[in-house]
């Protein structure tokens, strides 16, 4: 039978204390409620009512959510009430702060107050697929002011695509937790995306660079150039990553790929990576174990501070339209230049297929010509004398 209670401590004959029901309740003593949900689960919930006429009230309206879910066939009450903003701060973002790595969180936190200022009172049960589409749709025509001027850009379609993958997640998990019946972000196909950026830095503008660049930039390009390794890989570098007696970098698994690695050092890298890892910087805690660390906060530098120092050498060096990711293909295509497989520049990138890398190992127009002219050498002797096949023969 539901009931209302309190606890009360009560010592055993044994000189053991214990909490116990009473039936004294005590003036604004904390309320307990015990009763059966829609799938006769036995429910004992604390509540935050200071009156039995409060913890009553809320008893009843627990037995009308179970009597109603029960009723639509909902397994989990709770789904009734819970709102968008409510699963997102109780839940979903909980659960992400200790699963995965540091720059997702911080993605899914932008996005979740976004949702929540968006559609954070409206309760799960009622977020429909056209809410969804009406979202979306929103975010390509871009932030308005209050006159109806575009404020800002307009995000690129990649862009919308990672918050609507965000808000499908946060569906699908309401979904496994039985507080909904459906996923309506479910199938919802992707906007298509841009991917062809080919823009690689040549060597003429990597001198100019590093010329233009603090010290730390160019022991950052050394790592970028001749390793391959992400901005974030980089940064997150510890003594304990390098190996200097086996020649290898160990990427950990909490990079962007979530696999451990193993990149080798080449020789033009080991007098980088000796003269990082005997450097040692000592900050208010004591030595600072980062290759590239911040001494204020004793932890690896801000990505903002490396964007920033690398985007003033760039701008100062008068080179336009290139980026600091755009390094890890210039890693690639060198690579592919010199004839190294696809599979092996995807083991080398933390790649866990061929298709990506294809976007990264861009070949450079003479690597094609050269190839061509091979083939026009080819060309030239069926031209004068017999056919291939008949010469070979």
């Amino acid at each position: 039978m539901a009931t209302v209670y309190q606890l009360a401590k009560e010592r055993s004959p044994d000189g053991r204390v214990r909490w116990m029901r009473t039936e004294r309740p005590k003036p604004g003593g904390r309320w307990f409620l015990d009763y059966f949900d829609a799938t006769g689960r036995r429910m004992r919930e604390a509540t935050t009512a200071t009156t039995k006429a409060e913890a009553s009230s809320l008893l009843r309206k627990r037995e009308s959510d179970a009597a109603r879910a029960e009723a639509l066939g909902i397994a989990n009450p709770a789904g009734l009430r819970m709102t968008i903003a409510e699963f997102l701060d109780d839940v979903f973002m909980p659960d992400v702060r200790v699963t995965l790595r540091e720059g997702t969180v911080r993605s899914y936190e932008t996005f979740a107050d976004r949702i929540k200022a968006r559609f954070g009172n409206r309760p799960l049960r009622q977020f429909t697929r056209a809410d969804v589409l009406d979202y979306r749709a929103e975010k390509l025509r871009g932030q308005k002011t209050h006159r109806g001027k575009l404020c800002g850009k307009r995000p690129a379609p990649g862009t919308v695509n990672r918050e609507i993958a965000f808000l499908r997640a946060v569906l699908y998990e309401a979904f496994d937790r039985e507080l909904i019946d459906r996923n309506p972000a479910a199938r919802l196909k992707q906007l298509p995306e841009e991917n062809t950026r080919t823009r690689v830095m040549s060597e003429a503008e990597e001198v100019k660079i590093r010329a233009l660049g603090p010290e730390y930039l160019n022991h950052v390009l050394d790592i970028a150039t001749l390793a391959g390794l992400r901005r974030g890989e980089i940064l997150a570098l510890r003594r304990d990553h390098v190996s200097l007696d086996r020649d290898l970098i160990l990427v950990s698994a909490k990079s962007k790929s979530h696999k451990f690695r193993e990149v080798p050092i080449t020789p033009d890298l080991m007098p980088t990576m000796k003269r990082l890892c005997e450097d040692r910087v000592i900050g208010k805690g004591g030595a600072n174990p980062y290759l590239f660390p911040d001494p204020e906060t004793g932890g690896p530098m801000h990505e903002r501070k490396l964007e920033s120092a690398f985007s003033r050498a760039v701008e100062r060096a008068l080179i336009r339209d290139l980026h600091f990711h755009d390094m890890r293909r210039t890693f690639s295509s060198r690579l592919a230049d010199l004839g190294v497989s696809l599979q092996t520049i995807a083991a080398l990138l933390g790649h866990g297929a061929t298709y990506v890398t294809e976007r990264y190992a861009h070949l450079q127009p003479e690597t094609l010509r050269e190839a061509v002219a091979k083939l026009s050498k080819v060309g030239r002797f069926m031209a004068d004398g017999p056919t291939l096949r008949t010469a070979q023969a």
